[in-house]
């Protein structure tokens, strides 16, 4: 079965380097429309060839994936030809499957699927949406397939995958003042990396533990964590961190 990729950004790279890195070899048809990192990942990788135009891709291929960006679904979709054979799985955050089944008709298996750079190294959760055993299956390759029972949920779950550039400007932030304390610059970032895994893994090692008794045991009383975290608490900090998850919300359902 070869796969086809109408869009070949950030997130299609990491499917593609992900696949192969898994050990899947099956045949894959990139669009041409990024060029340069088309030509990357056809020359590094086997079995990956770009095609001449996207209808080529939908040609080549019974699954295809969506990764281009919203502002620009309309105008790259509007000239292409689905059949009903086609797989469609949309990449899109903001695309409800309403819309996409009106920009792919007349293909009717459809999806939506929120896959995170990190499949790349086989790491990370992957939203799908709804149901389909073959995809989940090579999310699973890929990470976890995490398969939603409403789009309400792949809704709400975008969200909190829109985080990660915060995360970093958090992490950018501790980091340039440990540097203008006088710390090198490779012990920063090597130690704040450390960090950020330790965490990472004392959620992911302890699924029955809630983040609220996280932010317990992670803040002795009176000590420097729980100084830290009643600061931002006080000055409004995590409130606006939530007001801003309410905006990102009412974005991805189009308010």
């Amino acid at each position: 079965m070869t796969l086809g990729f109408v869009g070949t950004g950030t997130i299609a790279a990491a499917i593609v380097r992900g696949l192969r890195r898994g050990g899947d070899d099956r045949p894959i048809a990139l669009s041409p429309r990024n060029a340069e990192l088309a030509a990357e990942l056809a020359a590094g990788l086997p079995n990956v060839q770009i095609a001449a135009s996207n209808q080529d891709v939908l040609d080549r291929c019974d699954t295809v994936f969506i990764a281009v960006t919203p502002q620009v679904i309309a105008e790259v979709m509007g000239d292409l030809r689905f059949e009903p054979r086609h797989r469609v799985i949309s990449l899109v955050a903001t695309v409800s499957m309403r819309r996409l089944s009106e920009l792919v008709e007349p293909a009717a298996r459809l999806r939506r699927a929120v896959p995170l750079p990190f499949v790349a190294s086989g790491l990370g959760g992957t939203l799908l949406y709804p149901a389909d055993p073959e995809i989940a299956a090579m999310f699973d390759r890929l990470g976890r397939a995490i398969t939603l029972a409403s789009e309400d949920d792949i809704d709400v779950l975008t969200v909190a995958s829109a985080t990660m550039s915060a995360h970093f400007a958090t992490m950018a932030n501790i980091d340039n003042w440990l540097v203008a304390k006088g710390i090198p610059a490779e012990q920063s970032r090597a130690y704040l990396a450390q960090l950020g895994v330790g965490l990472a893994a004392a959620a992911a090692d302890n699924p029955e533990v809630g983040y609220a008794q996280l932010v317990r045991d992670y803040a002795t009383p009176g000590g420097l964590n729980e100084q830290l975290r009643r600061h931002l608490d006080e000055t409004g900090a995590q409130q606006s961190y939530t007001e801003g998850l309410d905006g990102l919300f009412a974005r991805v359902k189009g308010r």
